[in-house]
């Protein structure tokens, strides 16, 4: 799919991409606590730490319903909570998009691009796309890195609601649209530019997307009770330490991801940088990740936390000469975090020195570690596959070892 994609962006250039109209959904709630970087407030190094609580996303929420191209919003809806998106739904949103495509659209034939949840792909939504003559741009299943509004509208769009109070659904609804309004042509083009990319990475991964594997592929121990917050990506396992609570110091860290015979998450290529970025983004995280990268035997020289070093040249410029990874920010800087906003790489100090302590900051970072996947799943297999493999195997093995019984 994507091969077909790129190829129709060589032949059509920027005007396939200035008819594609991507939609989308999300939730928006009432309040969105602030991220640890954003409250962190000034503190003099005698005064008492302040109390902390947890924080939580509150009950109340909007569905934000919303289509936009390169040049911005064309319809946006919310429903109120209990409502759901079914196919008849659909069908009513997609007809007063047709509407307003006539009306601020009119020279333009927009192709729709939609993710395949089960009202957008139902029998009556096609039945109504070929009806009002709308056509669609195909997607990959579960792929929410090659869709413009989870990759990019709706971090952007979070981002700016976060600690934000509303006391009803009305004062959501208005601060949505009035950011939406605020954005230039330019932010709406480069998000949907950033397609071409993802692409190119999308053909790289052979046709895959990053959610295309299997959890089930990784060690029982690694995915315990919960299996929400790992991914699996080229024959190997990722965990998200992101939740709540989850900081540690980079060798606090990095012992954490030992516990399982893992590492600190290593992107030595650009398509696993972007994955990291990606998934970040798409579990909501916005602040810096400890990765496993640091100079801590020797100045200026990085070390993966397998022992291997880093190599300059290539795709690592893009991430570190502007991000201070050779400018020493202090005697300490030495050990490095990504940041998913800006997809830069940084160098700070591994611990809680004077100058943190003196302005309350704790070098404590939520993390990403990294395991090898379970023996036999390497190749894409599912254990349903490798069980019939398994199956297969066996059954050879009693029939020759009946033939030779029966020869004897």
């Amino acid at each position: 799919m994507c091969i077909q994609l790129l190829e129709r962006y060589n032949a059509e250039g920027e005007a396939f991409l200035k008819r594609i109209l991507t939609g989308d959904e999300s939730w928006v709630h009432h309040y969105d606590p602030e991220c640890k970087a954003q409250s962190m407030e000034y503190r003099h190094k005698t005064s008492p730490s302040p109390r902390k609580f947890k924080v939580v996303a509150s009950a109340r929420k909007v569905l934000f319903i919303v289509f936009w191209d390169m040049e911005g919003v064309v319809h946006m809806e919310f429903l109120e909570q209990g409502q759901t998106v079914n196919s008849e739904r659909y069908i009513s949103t997609l007809r007063t998009l047709k509407l307003r495509l006539r009306r601020v659209r009119r020279d333009k034939d927009s192709i729709l691009q939609h993710d395949n949840a089960r009202p957008n792909t139902s029998r009556q939504t096609q039945d109504a796309l070929r009806q009002l003559e709308l056509t669609t741009l195909p997607h990959l299943a579960n792929s929410s890195d090659l869709a413009p509004s989870d990759y990019y509208l709706f971090p952007q769009l979070k981002k700016y609601l976060k600690g934000h109070h509303y006391d009803n659904d009305e004062e959501v609804i208005e601060d949505v649209r009035k950011w939406c309004r605020g954005q230039s042509s330019e932010f709406f083009a480069d998000g949907v530019c950033q397609l071409v990319k993802r692409w190119r990475l999308c053909v790289d991964r052979d046709g895959l997307s990053y959610t295309d594997s299997a959890v089930n592929r990784c060690p029982g121990d690694i995915i315990g009770t919960d299996s929400d917050n790992i991914k699996v990506y080229r024959g190997k396992c990722y965990k998200f330490f992101i939740d709540s609570g989850s900081e540690k110091h980079y060798w606090e860290a990095q012992e954490e991801c030992e516990k399982n015979k893992g590492n600190l998450a290593m992107p030595k290529t650009e398509t696993l940088n972007q994955f990291l970025v990606d998934s970040l983004l798409a579990y909501g995280v916005q602040k810096e990740v400890f990765i496993g990268l640091d100079d801590m035997k020797e100045e200026e020289t990085f070390r993966w936390a397998d022992g291997s070093e880093l190599m300059v040249p290539g795709y690592y410029e893009n991430f570190a000469k502007d991000a201070g990874i050779f400018r020493k920010l202090s005697r300490n800087s030495n050990c490095v975090v990504l940041d998913p906003l800006t997809n830069t790489w940084k160098d700070l100090d591994c611990r809680r020195g004077m100058l943190q302590r003196m302005f309350g900051f704790k070098n404590q970072r939520l993390f990403v570690c990294e395991y090898e996947s379970v023996k036999g799943y390497e190749n894409g297999d599912s254990p349903g596959a490798v069980f019939k493999q398994t199956a297969l195997i066996a059954t050879g093995v009693l029939v020759l070892m009946g033939s030779v019984k029966m020869m004897s």
